[in-house]
C-alpha cells in the first residue's frame, strides 16, 4: 500500500531590496513543519521573477538541510541593473512548488505571497520628474477606478451565477432527483466557473485541487469548504450506495455555502504567472 504523507508548513520570507545600480535580486524562505518546528528538508520550490506586465525568470532549487530556499537572479552586462525600472518595470517575486507533499492550506499561502520588491529612494528630483509623476498618478488612478468599476461588474454576475448553482443543486435534492447526478452536476459547474475565472488549469481537477481552487475563489468559512469537499469526493469517488441521510446532509452543506456566497461583495481576481524553465 502506497500512502503520501502531506505536510503543513510554515513558510518565512526574507525581505528583498533593489539600490541604484543593483544587478543581482537575493532572498530565501524558511520552511519548517507547523507540528514538530523542524526544517523541511529537500523541499522543491521555485522562485518567480517578474514585473507588472510579464515573467522575467525563473529559479527551482530544493531547500537545505536548515530547510532554507536561497534564490537569485542576475542582470549580466550589456543589460541594464535591476535598478533601472524603465527597461525592467516595477519587479516582484512570487513563489511556488511542484511537491506532492504540502498540504493544499500551505501552498496556498506559499503561493498567494507575492514578495514586494523595495527600491531605494533618490534623494533629489527634478521638477520634470515631479511633474511627470504626477501625470502618471493622475492617470493610474483613473484606469484604476474604471477597471475597479468592470471588476464589481463581472464579480455581481459572477457571485450570481454561483448561487444559481448551489440553489439548483439543492432544488434538484429536495425534488428526490438522483443524488450522485445533482452534486456531480454542481461540481462539474463549479470547474467550469473556476476555469474561466482562472482558477483551474482545466475543467475537471483531483478533489485536492478543486479545495485549492475554491480556497483561492471563494472567501467562505473552513467549515463550509471541508463538508463541500466532502460531498464532491463523496459522489465522485465512493462505491456505496448513497442514501437519505447523505441527501440531508448534502442539502445542509448547499444551504451553508449558498449563504456565504450570497453575502459576498466580491469574487478575488487569480494572479496569473507565465511558467518558465529555469
Amino acid at each position: 500500500m502506497e500512502i503520501l504523507v502531506l505536510i503543513e508548513i510554515n513558510f518565512i520570507f526574507s525581505n528583498v531590496e533593489i539600490s541604484t545600480g543593483q544587478r543581482v535580486i537575493r532572498g530565501s524562505v524558511n520552511a519548517t513543519a507547523s507540528d514538530t518546528g523542524e526544517p523541511v528538508v529537500d523541499l522543491e520550490m521555485i522562485a518567480i521573477l517578474s514585473n507588472t506586465t510579464s515573467f522575467q525568470s525563473s529559479i527551482t532549487k530544493f531547500t537545505t538541510s536548515s530547510g532554507v530556499f536561497e534564490y537569485e537572479f542576475k542582470s549580466l552586462s550589456p543589460l541594464p541593473p535591476f535598478s533601472n525600472s524603465d527597461t525592467w518595470g516595477i519587479l516582484s517575486v512570487s513563489l511556488d512548488s511542484d511537491s506532492e507533499f504540502i498540504d493544499s492550506r500551505s501552498l496556498a499561502m506559499l503561493v498567494n505571497n507575492e514578495i514586494n520588491i523595495m527600491y531605494s529612494v533618490e534623494n533629489s528630483k527634478s521638477v520634470l520628474d515631479s511633474v511627470f509623476i504626477w501625470v502618471v498618478l493622475a492617470l493610474t488612478i483613473t484606469l484604476a477606478l474604471i477597471v475597479i468599476t468592470i471588476y464589481r461588474r463581472n464579480s455581481d454576475s459572477t457571485i450570481k451565477e454561483l448561487a444559481n448553482i448551489f440553489n439548483y443543486a439543492a432544488e434538484m435534492l429536495a425534488s428526490g432527483d438522483e443524488y450522485r447526478r445533482a452534486i456531480f452536476e454542481c461540481y462539474e459547474n463549479l470547474c467550469l466557473i473556476l476555469k474561466k475565472r482562472g482558477f483551474l488549469r482545466r475543467d475537471f481537477e483531483t478533489v485536492r485541487e478543486f479545495e485549492i481552487a475554491i480556497r483561492k475563489a471563494l472567501p467562505i468559512s473552513e467549515e463550509s469548504l471541508i463538508s463541500l469537499d466532502r460531498i464532491f469526493e463523496e459522489a465522485r469517488y465512493s462505491s456505496h450506495k448513497l442514501g437519505e441521510l447523505e441527501r440531508q446532509n448534502a442539502q445542509l452543506s448547499l444551504s451553508s455555502v449558498l449563504r456565504e456566497i450570497e453575502e459576498l461583495q466580491e469574487i478575488p481576481e487569480r494572479e496569473i504567472y507565465i511558467d518558465s524553465i529555469s
